[in-house]
Formats: structure tokens, sequence, C-alpha cells
């Protein structure tokens, strides 16, 4: 990735690794490498074409009005599923074109890459510490070394947490009301909650079964027990 983004102007290869790359770890190495700050952000405006669709996409969630027919709102969740589709293949797509140029520049300078350099010391030096530090920890967690007492507890958690798992997941209907991103906590229809976000996280939970209250309750004995 640095070979590439030292080339000088704006080539294929560079803008991919910019559009394509992980932003975050990108942007810090270009920062790292003193790179052209207009060129860097120049090289990333076609990331536009892969957001836009998820913009668009959250907008045709909301409608144009909450008053829809049902034709009304079954065209523009298709439009909006559509729009998440597009976004996901041009991320897609970029990906697997930054990966192709940087899998090519490391096949062209496969020599050159693996070559010491004085900056890879601290980073040896930093992975055999780490090293270290797994081998430890490894030791000290070995299952078979552990308390009995202590590993009841951690057995009865992660148990918890998997029957927790499933209620959530194959019983959501039964512990939570209906309600999506584009609905508001304040509908009378939904959570009938005038605006107030604490009313709606208390409301979204189902009182009549208290399934939904009873595996929460199970969730959070269960993190306190794993902690």
């Amino acid at each position: 990735i640095e070979k590439i983004l030292l080339r000088r102007g704006l080539s294929l290869g560079k803008v991919a690794v910019l559009v394509g790359g992980p932003d975050w770890p990108t942007s810090v190495l270009c920062g790292i490498l003193r790179l052209n700050l207009f060129q860097c952000c120049f090289g990333t405006v076609p990331v536009l074409l892969v957001s836009s669709p998820c913009v668009l996409a959250g907008a045709f969630m909301a409608g144009p009005s909450q008053d829809m027919s049902l034709s009304d709102k079954n065209l523009w969740d298709g439009l909006a599923s559509t729009a998440i589709a597009v976004s996901a293949l041009g991320q897609l797509a970029s990906g697997i074109l930054a990966m192709y140029f940087i899998q090519d520049t490391v096949s062209k300078h496969s020599d050159d890459l693996s070559r010491d350099r004085e900056e890879h010391k601290k980073v040896k030096e930093l992975t055999q510490a780490e090293e270290d530090f797994n081998q430890c920890y490894a030791e000290i967690i070995d299952w078979n070394k552990l308390p009995k007492f202590w590993l009841g507890v951690i057995s009865t958690s992660a148990m918890m947490m998997i029957l927790c798992f499933f209620v959530f997941l194959l019983l959501d209907e039964v512990c939570f009301r209906e309600f999506q991103v584009k609905d508001s906590i304040s509908d009378p229809e939904g959570l009938d909650c005038k605006g107030s976000f604490g009313c709606a996280l208390v409301r979204i939970v189902k009182e009549d079964p208290p399934l939904g209250w009873g595996a929460l309750g199970l969730f959070a004995i269960a993190c306190t027990l794993h902690f």
C-alpha cells in the first residue's frame, strides 16, 4: 500500500486504494507518509459513487411522507433495497480493485518489499512482546487450570447468553414491539412516546407476556457473571 500511495500523480491503483481500502488506516498512512493533502482528498472523491446510494437508501426508507398508501410504501421500500444493493456492490467492487492492485504490486516488487528496513525494528520488537504476552495470557486462562468455581460461573454465564440469543432471535415478535428505522417514536400506532427517548426504550419491550424483560434481565445477569 505504501508503494502504491507514494507514486506521483493519481493512478487508478492509487485511487482504488484510497477509495476501496480501509478508510481510517489508509488515511493515517497517508499522514505518516506526508502525502499531498489535496491530492489525497481529490483521489477520494470517487467514494461518492459508493456512499451516495447508501444515503439515498435512507431517504427512500423515510419516504416523502408518513401517510402513504400501501402501494407507494412498497415502491419506496423497493427503491431503498435496490439502493442498498447498489451501494454494497460498489463497495465490493472498490475493495476487489484495491486488493488487485495491492497483490499486483506485491508480485512485481516482492524482493524489494521483503527486505529488512530500519523502521521495521521497532515493529519486530513490538511483535515479539505481543507474542510473549499472548503466550502468558494463554497459560493464565487455560481451561484445565481454571478453578472449578470460576469454571462453573463462566459456563453458567455462557449458557445464559446462548439462551438469551435464541430468545431474541426466534421470539423477537413476542419480546419486542415492531419498530423500524423509518418509524417515529411518537407515532400513536407505534410506541406513542411523544418524543421521549427514555419512554421509547421502555415501551419497545412488550409487557404481556413479559418474556422480553425476562430475557433482558437474564442477559444482564449473564454479563455480570462473565465480567
